[in-house]
């Protein structure tokens, strides 16, 4: 019954190291990201990534939830969709997305450490590929009645509030069959 337990480990960390990895990752990759998606995007991508995090965590692991690291996995993987959504505006996706995995796949073996829960880490990855592949902003150039070409999202607002909301209420179905499977 305490479901705030649920959202708690975001604002959590163990040690100030911890901290300083994840707020030096939400700095670098949260700016290129809240500035692709738009503020209210990435605050959604980034509690549901983290929820995602924490169900993961709750299901298939035994280690305490702790951190925001998971959220920060969604994020990361938010990124993918939107690069290959819009590969025919943006260049070098390909070659992005690469090395995205690569930093992914590098962070979960680090992630095979005894004490981090990789689950967490994988629930907020696949959090934040699935919706962002429904929120993403899909990108089309405007060029009329102007010398000056402009990118702008061509995708409507309520797509994203809708995604967010289905994908939340199926986060919260999937959370009930498992707190009912364990009772």
């Amino acid at each position: 019954g305490e479901y705030w337990r649920l959202i708690t480990p975001l604002f959590l960390h163990g040690g100030i190291l911890h901290l300083g990895f994840n707020s030096y990752f939400l700095y670098i990759v949260g700016q290129q990201i809240e500035r692709a998606y738009g503020r209210t995007r990435f605050l959604a991508l980034y509690f549901v990534s983290g929820l995602a995090a924490t169900i993961a965590s709750f299901a298939l692991s035994r280690a305490d939830s702790i951190g925001a690291s998971g959220a920060l996995f969604g994020l990361i993987g938010a990124w993918i969709p939107l690069l290959y959504r819009n590969q025919h505006v943006l260049a070098n996706t390909r070659r992005q997305i690469r090395s995205i995995i690569q930093v992914i796949a590098i962070n979960l073996l680090i992630g095979l450490t005894p004490g981090i829960d990789n689950w967490a880490h994988l629930g907020g990855l696949a959090g934040g590929l699935v919706l962002g592949w429904f929120t993403t902003p899909r990108y089309a150039i405007r060029d009329q009645y102007t010398d000056h070409v402009r990118i702008e999202d061509s995708t409507e607002p309520l797509q994203a509030v809708l995604a967010t909301v289905a994908f939340v209420i199926l986060l919260g179905a999937l959370l009930l069959y498992l707190i009912q499977a364990r009772t």
